[in-house]
């Protein structure tokens, strides 16, 4: 494995860069990022290969499920069986952002991903993440949601469920 450093600073104003990131990730690669959280590892989250490259990095054992990125909830929509109608008022008050959702996966998903299990965490991150490349429509398949993964913090105490109108 080589290590190739692509340092980011402005998403306008590095693409080229951007889309050697996207284009890494497109190629089955795995990229290191940093987050509003923790520094993450990201893959295209819908290759079983690329999925297995995470685990082997980390050293994460596995049953131990990843998370997938989105940047949309269209692209949410895509990845789940169904969206809770309180659920869509969390995404509209704390995405993007450190909250992570649990919902059930769609065939689309890899079993991978959700160590067999049926649900699976999904989240918006705030940038710099290397979803610009995708929002300017250059790779819809890449650095995009579904394409990082990695672990967040715990959101306990964001009243945005049954009895939280806010």
């Amino acid at each position: 494995m080589e290590t190739e450093l692509l340092k980011i600073y402005d998403l306008e104003e590095q693409i080229h860069e951007m889309e050697r990131a996207a284009a890494l990730i497109k190629g089955g690669e795995v990229v290191a990022f940093p987050t509003e959280t923790v520094y993450g590892l990201g893959a295209d989250g819908l290759s079983e290969s690329a999925v297995r490259k995470i685990f082997k990095a980390k050293g994460r054992p596995q049953d131990n499920p990843l998370i997938l990125h989105v940047d949309s909830i269209q692209m949410l929509k895509r990845l789940v069986r169904d969206i809770p109608k309180d659920a869509y008022k969390c995404m509209e008050r704390f995405w993007p952002g450190p909250l992570t959702m649990l919902f059930r996966k769609s065939d689309l998903v890899p079993d991978i991903i959700t160590a067999g299990l049926p649900d699976r965490g999904h989240k918006n991150a705030k940038p710099p993440d290397c979803t610009g490349a995708d929002k300017k429509g250059r790779n819809p398949n890449s650095c995009s949601v579904g394409k990082y993964l990695r672990k967040t913090k715990s959101n306990k105490g964001f009243p945005c469920g049954p009895g939280h109108e806010g």
